[in-house]
């Protein structure tokens, strides 16, 4: 799990040249102006969900994992938080082949909170729950989670 800002993660010369495709892609589109779906960049090996929700209590937010691609979200909008855990440390409920999505249970072990102009990357080992409320009411999120081929 990586998280930045979207300015050092530009400026450091660190990032693999595949979480380097977001920033690219970030940089040259404007984010907010997306619609709701999913977006192909570069077929099945490169694409974006541009997903629009409320943020809820974590009790009614789910577990999930990917194998076979990094997850890297950044919002155009909203505040969102979410929890974190290595899935050693969780048990593995199911896995969904063509979603690519793995159902998993266990307890945090760290929360952040994300904002517009930040980003966070996770990678197949990094469980983790989106959309959870971090602030009195809910806040409603405009969300890219760009999908990178491993």
């Amino acid at each position: 799990m990586i998280y930045d800002t979207i300015k050092s993660f530009e400026e450091n010369k660190l990032y693999d040249d595949k979480t380097k495709l977001v920033l690219d892609y970030v940089k040259s589109h404007d984010i907010s102006k997306l619609e709701v779906g999913s977006h192909q960049i570069d077929g099945n090996n490169f694409y974006v969900n541009v997903l629009s929700y409320d943020t809820e209590n974590a009790e009614n937010r789910s577990w999930e994992s990917h194998d076979k691609y990094i997850d890297v979200h950044v919002l155009a909008s909203g505040i969102e938080g979410l929890a974190l855990n290595d899935t050693s440390n969780m048990q593995r409920l199911e896995y969904n082949i063509k979603k690519d999505k793995a159902t998993l249970t266990g307890s945090e072990n760290v929360t952040l909170s994300l904002r517009p102009d930040e980003i966070l990357i996770c990678y197949p080992e990094d469980g983790h729950k989106t959309g959870i409320q971090v602030t009195e009411q809910p806040s409603h999120l405009k969300k890219c989670v760009f999908k990178v081929k491993l």
